[in-house]
């Protein structure tokens, strides 16, 4: 596996995109409130959850990277961390603290495992794009609305929330499968 040129342009990178991270959170999550301790309470607990799902996912891949090779790697634990944003990104205002970590955690190993199977199918994902934002992004999809407060099915039972977006992702999957086959037909 191809290793960074630099590691401290690396970090600096994996910096600004949580800083952004925790602005695009914390900026999503702001309703009409009557008062604003409402509006900064939904704000806070955005910003606390992009924190603690992005932590996760890095802690996730840190220690599955490391049991596997061996090795500690800055570049993949910096993915873990981003695919933890990714997933936090659709629910930050809306889940509890204790469920963003499992959001994340589940993020992070999704992306992993989504990593592998292009380096086994050898396709070229430099910065692993794919696994950060396709397979947490899904990820995202699926688990968040288990998870959210007052009409999550964990709180509710409601399963039509959950098989709309399912339903969703997947008309979304064949239609970029459809614009692949295309774009490859022309070429």
């Amino acid at each position: 596996m191809p290793q960074p040129h630099s590691t401290p342009l690396l970090s600096i990178g994996i910096l600004i995109l949580t800083v952004s991270f925790l602005f695009f959170n914390g900026g999503s999550a702001v309703r009409k409130s009557d008062t604003i301790d409402g509006l900064l309470s939904n704000v806070g607990l955005a910003i606390i959850n992009t924190v603690l799902s992005g932590s996760s996912g890095f802690a996730v891949i840190i220690i599955l990277h490391k049991h596997k090779t061996h090795l500690w790697s800055i570049a993949k634990g910096g993915n873990g961390l981003l695919s933890g944003l990714v997933a936090m990104a659709a629910s930050a205002g809306y889940v509890m603290p204790w469920a963003s970590i499992i959001i994340g955690a589940l993020a992070a190993l999704s992306y992993y495992h989504a990593s592998m199977v292009l380096v086994h199918w050898k396709i070229d994902d430099a910065v692993d794009a794919t696994g950060v934002h396709a397979a947490a992004g899904l990820v995202s999809l699926v688990i968040s609305p288990l998870f959210y407060t007052r009409v999550g099915v964990f709180y509710e039972g409601v399963c039509f929330n959950l098989f709309c977006l399912l339903l969703h992702q997947a008309c979304v999957t064949v239609l970029q499968y459809c614009v692949v086959v295309l774009m490859h037909c022309v070429n």
